[in-house]
């Protein structure tokens, strides 16, 4: 049985909730190396939307959320890349 599915048997607890983002939030200042801080982050996040109770419900709207901010971020970068190109060509016609 995949490890996800343990999730589901979980009972919904607001104490295992409150925990779980704690120790999610706690991660980010605990941890020298990044890997480890965000693995362990990635699983108290996931813990703590099975407390909840809407674990489905929840990596749905992240899966969303992570399309939406790379769709910005492509945007972002190519917009700096246009504006650098832009201040290239004035120092260089310029100088």
């Amino acid at each position: 049985m995949p490890l996800g599915f343990l999730g589901m048997l979980l009972p919904q607890s607001r104490v295992g909730y409150a925990l779980a983002v704690l120790a999610a939030t706690l991660t980010l200042i605990s941890f020298s190396r990044y890997i480890v801080g965000f693995c362990l982050r990635c699983f108290f996040i996931a813990l703590a939307a099975s407390f909840a109770g809407g674990a489905s419900g929840i990596a749905e709207e992240r899966i969303v959320n992570v399309l939406i901010g790379g769709t910005f971020g492509l945007i972002a970068v190519a917009l700096a890349e246009i504006v650098w190109l832009r201040v290239a060509r004035k120092v260089r016609s310029s100088g």
